[in-house]
């Protein structure tokens, strides 16, 4: 039985447009995969014989994400497998319809594999921002045929290159359609107040109102404010201590915190500059605060080393409780850490200078990694304060990862 399908207005202005290519900038939510899905079915419909193109960044997301909503909409509209088109996934998946149209799913990871070499007559591709330049520039030199139409659905990611193909300097006969997560009427308002919530500022500008934004070409930490989050912290009988490690050799650095009012006070840190170790790191723990010291670590901390135990064998034996952790991506974990600080949760004593200087000074380098090309004492204390954070104070429910597609 067909079934109704309910467009807001920014994709039903997507669906309708004639360019020949266009991009649906838009936000979490707001229904781009599910647009594009449409868009396609309605191609393959109006051209019978045409051969189409379904690409997402990897096989995976292709199925899970663009092929899922494909399927969807030809529920929806009443079409049937065996009746009104064919389906296969092997070598490669596609769908061969009754009118002599055909829709090849395709993943731009292998992109001369998987683009070179044919002609089509329309192409989508789904949260194309996260694919290489070189496999985007790879798929539109494959439209050569009536409709020749191109459309592109994804949330900003920077001013990469899709940036500059359809906003710096857009090409004749092209559309940019901006939807934001408040465009899907259908999606609950505590939904997105959820997520306005749980993401630092420009994070969420970027996620739910999709701008492009430059995340990563200022100050990694751009939540610190020194007049804010700098002043006298001293410790507070009671409350667990906590030490915060990064095991790195050279500078060795940790941070000594409580949690106060859910809020994390920073009171001392701890930096061997040169070979440090984990047995000079537990020695200093023991002598400053004794055993009764909570430790939240690298979580790669647990491997063991081929000439001796494991820097969580030597906390452990020196008598530590270990707070079991794992190492979330870095870009989750630098937002995390923005986020909390817009909250306003973290005080840091004056004396933890090194601290102070890893959040002041550390920016994003090339490929999604902090730079320590400069300065390579940088990030490490800044490291271990974003383990303790992520594992006291995790990101709630499904909004944990904002890397959904790297």
């Amino acid at each position: 039985m067909e079934r109704k399908i309910e467009l807001s207005k920014k994709q039903f202005e997507f669906i309708n447009k004639t360019e020949r290519i266009g991009l649906l900038s838009a936000g979490l939510g707001a229904g781009k995969s599910y647009i594009l899905a449409l868009w396609i079915i309605k191609k393959l419909l109006e051209n019978p014989g045409a051969v189409g193109v379904m690409s997402s960044k990897d096989y995976g997301q292709l199925m899970l994400a663009l092929n899922s909503e494909v399927e969807l909409i030809l529920q929806l509209m009443g079409l049937r497998e065996g009746t009104h088109y064919e389906k296969v996934k092997s070598p490669k998946l596609k769908y061969t319809f009754s009118n002599g149209s055909s829709l090849l799913g395709l993943s731009a990871k292998n992109y001369d594999s998987s683009f070179r070499g044919i002609n089509i007559n329309f192409l989508a591709m789904d949260e194309v921002a996260f694919y290489d330049k070189e496999a985007f520039q790879a798929a539109l030199g494959r439209v050569r045929r009536t409709p020749n139409q191109i459309r592109c659905a994804s949330t900003p990611q920077s001013f990469n290159f899709l940036w500059e193909y359809f906003v710096e300097s857009p090409p004749k006969d092209s559309f940019v359609i901006k939807a934001t997560t408040y465009d899907n009427e259908l999606l609950p308002l505590d939904y997105i107040e959820s997520l306005k919530e749980a993401y630092p500022e420009k994070l969420f500008r970027q996620e739910c109102l999709a701008e492009f934004i430059d995340l990563t070409s200022e100050s990694a930490y751009y939540g610190f404010n020194k007049d804010l989050h700098v002043g006298n912290v001293v410790q507070t009988r009671g409350p667990t201590i906590y030490a915060a490690l990064d095991f790195n050799v050279s500078p060795y650095c940790g941070i000594f915190f409580q949690v106060i009012d859910n809020k994390i006070r920073v009171f001392d840190e701890l930096h061997i500059a040169d070979n440090g170790d984990t047995y000079k790191a537990a020695a200093i723990i023991l002598e400053r605060y004794g055993t009764e010291v909570n430790v939240i670590s690298d979580s790669t901390g647990s491997n063991r080393s081929t000439v001796g135990p494991s820097n969580h064998t030597i906390l452990r034996n020196a008598g530590f409780k270990l707070v079991h952790s794992r190492n979330p991506f870095v870009f989750d974990r630098v937002q995390h850490v923005n986020k909390f600080l817009e909250d306003g949760n973290l005080l840091v004593d004056h004396k933890c200078v090194n601290l102070v200087r890893c959040l002041s000074k550390t920016v994003w380098g090339k490929s999604g990694k902090l730079d320590q090309t400069k300065d390579r004492t940088l990030t490490h204390a800044s490291d271990a304060l974003g383990y303790a954070i992520f594992k006291l104070f995790p990101p709630r429910g499904k909004h944990k990862s904002v890397l959904r597609l790297s």
